[in-house]
């Protein structure tokens, strides 16, 4: 909103409409300052399309404000603004265009590979706006209880300035959801979990008013300013803290107490047998060396005198002495390699 001397001025000119001397021709007082904002795809464009005040009725001391865009998608969507004869000078009134969206077939709550569009959230705001009205006593006298005058011709047009096109840089609704971890791919030969591609969505379409907080790990920065939010994720001196590992609310943990974090669906479950939500064993599951012997594979390969087997339901390897291969002798004190022979 502007400055009060800014409106006394305005008492006395044409602002905020552009020709003194075309359309409804309301007295100067009336209305002295105005505002409007487009927000999704609606075909506006600044060099062809105009807002105008299209009608104005009085029902007792009530008097109804519509304005019109000649967009495309704007047609019969008004901004329509009551203000009372009585009201003080230099009240405003706000007033905004929402449109419902009424197909049933829109599940997006934790349903894969579910694709988004704004274009399908329960409600959008195509426009809104604010008018501040100056004094509405002459205004009064030309009109009677019951009157209503119209301009459909485009000639009450407001100042270009004042329309803002936002269409393609507003945020219009917030999405929770997350992407499923990129899950491990099984070596050659062996059965592994489903890699899979695609984004658990919680909650969808949130709009209004809708307040950030501190969480775990994370912290929340807001400068006016640069108009921006800053999220920050911190393993120390995050403001509400870190996760322990003995919270009451387990609702905010994964089902792995190995990684704590936030559950973004029901759905979202671990593959396997696994504790990991990417699948496979976690590092304090996984052989790292042999005897100080690392690498990226490590072949065990059986000898003489040893038997190994694989379990692919377990991942597990088994190594046991045998005799096979071996000549076996009557002397009970034979040592094969480092392993004693038993009766």
């Amino acid at each position: 909103m502007s400055k009060q001397g800014f409106y006394v001025d305005n008492l006395y000119r044409t602002y905020p409409f552009v020709d003194p001397d075309t359309g409804l021709q309301l007295p100067k007082s009336t209305i002295v300052d105005f505002n409007c904002y487009i927000y999704v795809e609606v075909g506006y464009a600044e060099d062809q399309n105009k807002v105008w005040l299209y009608s104005v009725e009085r029902v007792g001391n009530d008097f109804i404000f519509k304005f019109a865009c000649d967009a495309a998608g704007l047609n019969d969507n008004y901004l329509t603004f009551v203000k009372n004869l009585n009201d003080p000078e230099f009240s405003y009134a706000f007033s905004s265009n929402i449109e419902l969206y009424t197909s049933s077939s829109i599940v997006l709550e934790e349903e894969p590979n579910q694709s988004y569009s704004p274009n399908t959230c329960p409600e959008k705001i195509l426009w809104e706006g604010y008018i501040v009205i100056g004094s509405l006593q002459e205004l009064s006298s030309s009109m009677n209880s019951g009157d209503i005058i119209y301009d459909t011709q485009v000639e009450t047009v407001v100042e270009p300035s004042l329309v803002v096109n936002i269409q393609d840089s507003t945020v219009r609704t917030l999405n929770i959801a997350n992407k499923v971890p990129q899950q491990v791919t099984p070596p050659d030969g062996c059965q592994g979990p489903e890699v899979v591609d695609y984004i658990l969505v919680h909650r969808s379409c949130l709009s209004g008013d809708i307040v950030f907080t501190h969480g775990y790990c994370c912290n929340v920065e807001l400068s006016a300013a640069d108009n921006e939010i800053t999220f920050t994720a911190l393993d120390t001196n995050s403001i509400k803290g870190n996760f322990c590992g003995n919270e009451q609310d387990t609702s905010i943990f994964w089902k792995s107490e190995l990684v704590p974090g936030i559950r973004v669906a029901n759905s979202h479950e671990i593959p396997g047998n696994s504790t990991l939500y990417s699948g496979g064993p976690s590092c304090r599951e996984t052989l790292k060396s042999i005897n100080g012997v690392s690498a990226k594979r490590l072949w065990i390969v059986g000898g003489q005198g040893i038997s190994l087997t694989e379990d692919q339901g377990t991942f597990s390897i088994n190594v046991a002495v045998t005799l096979s291969g071996l000549a076996i002798c009557s002397n009970s004190n034979l040592y094969l390699s480092s392993a004693i022979l038993g009766d």
